[in-house]
């Protein structure tokens, strides 16, 4: 089969979600290796230095209202080394390219809230938040572990990090559960793949292999899709428009797809994709950034690193004109397509921008986390301030209850427009109370 017609076989399997069945299997390797991830050396040109301060830092903050501090610190120095992002730091080869270099876990510090705190909960989410705008060092640190000893003989746990080593989907979803697992005595969460061995795979496969085909039919797909009308290089500074919560949202989103055959996750996107185009009809065929993971992966379900991707959905020229009803199933069959493309690295399909990830100024995400543990850890976002892109809906569902919100970067968009594109956001996600 020749080039090209090797990038139509393969642009064909990623439509139909396929490609991930004829690439070669991901596998432990025995020895660890020094290798990055595409998305990893990406990072490190673009933040080389720490020139972008904390936009490319992330963290997680869980209470322990049942656990003191220091069973919490133990908990985490007890389980962190089962996993390789969190003890592994950068350096530079003589060549001047980037390598993973092998360093020590993070030691947990303990800190005492305050007794004249006046809110002690409050105070420990300010302290995170301003440990997580303090300047991280790649080479050395691959997190900053912080343990709270709050008055009333409970405890928080925040995990602080630059987006080279982690994400915020590995903290909830992996390490939260790692250290919950341990406090409970139940099974262990263990890293079945190492983010090195993800590095590895990569690397082969974008040389030579079904990506390298895969990844030049990705930016055939993107070339010509029209870009984003809003600002997409403005301040950073963000705001985060609450939408709605609720349990009955949730119950009547899932009806829909059920109605319709398709996913929860295609619902919500095209509800919010129809507030886009009644906001503002230019947005109405602008590409729009879906996030997702190499989490997809059953084997990397348990590993900690950086493996958030965004996939692109191209809406079709159809799309404005269509009802409500028939909407939903072209959403499901191109994000269905998007995300067959989800091990293409984004910083590949995107490589002519100096600052790929503002390429796309409207973005998505879609989230369904576990139930909250409301005796173990009780996970608290960390505020950092800013917006990752211009505009961005955010729909996540935990323990049965749907949540969103629409977060924007204050200095392109003013409040009162945000507040009208949350407020058709909640009227197309049926939200009632």
């Amino acid at each position: 089969m020749d080039p090209p017609q090797r990038v139509k076989a393969v642009n064909r399997l990623a439509e139909h979600g396929l490609l991930g069945t004829v690439q070669a299997p991901l596998e432990r390797r025995d020895v660890v290796g020094s290798r990055l991830t595409h998305k990893q050396q990406a990072l490190w040109t673009l933040d080389h230095g720490g020139r972008h301060g904390d936009f490319y830092h992330c963290g997680a903050l869980w209470f322990a209202p049942c656990t003191p501090a220091v069973g919490l610190a133990a908990a985490f120095a007890a389980v962190a080394p089962d996993f390789d992002a969190l003890g592994r730091g950068v350096g530079v080869g003589a060549d001047g390219a980037p390598f993973a270099t092998r360093v020590p876990v993070p030691t947990p510090t303990v800190i005492a809230v305050p007794t004249t705190a006046t809110d002690p909960r409050r105070w420990v989410q300010e302290a995170v938040a301003v440990a997580a705008h303090e300047p991280i060092d790649i080479a050395t640190e691959p997190a900053r572990v912080l343990v709270y000893a709050l008055p009333d003989e409970s405890g928080a746990i925040g995990v602080v990090g630059h987006d080279l080593h982690l994400d915020e989907q590995g903290l909830w979803q992996v390490l939260g559960p790692a250290i919950s697992a341990h406090l409970t005595g139940t099974e262990p969460v263990r890293e079945q793949l190492r983010i090195s061995d993800l590095a590895d795979w990569q690397q082969r496969e974008l040389d030579g292999g079904l990506l390298e085909f895969a990844v030049e039919a990705g930016r055939t797909a993107v070339r010509d899709t029209p870009r984003c009308p809003l600002n997409v290089r403005g301040a950073r500074d963000g705001r985060r428009v609450h939408v709605g919560q609720g349990a009955d949202a949730w119950a009547a989103l899932r009806n829909r797809a059920a109605e319709h055959q398709v996913s929860s996750a295609s619902v919500a996107l095209s509800a919010w994709y129809r507030s886009l185009r009644t906001w503002y009809p230019a947005l109405a065929e602008a590409p729009i950034g879906c996030c997702t993971t190499a989490r997809m992966r059953p084997e990397l379900r348990t590993t900690l690193g950086n493996l958030t991707n965004t996939v692109v959905v191209v809406p079709a020229a159809d799309w404005p004109e269509m009802s409500d009803a028939d909407l939903p199933v072209r959403v499901h069959r191109a994000l269905t397509a998007a995300l067959g493309t989800a091990d293409l690295p984004f910083e590949s399909v995107f490589a002519d921008e100096p600052v790929q990830d503002e390429q796309i100024g409207v973005r998505f995400t879609f989230t369904e986390n576990p139930p909250d543990e409301p005796d173990v850890l009780r996970p608290s976002p960390v505020q950092f301030g800013y917006a990752k892109s211009v505009l961005s809906g955010e729909v996540r569902v935990t323990g049965g209850v749907l949540e969103a919100d629409v977060d924007h970067r204050a200095a392109d968009l003013a409040p009162e427009a945000a507040d009208n594109l949350a407020a058709l956001l909640r009227e197309n996600l049926g939200f009632t109370d």
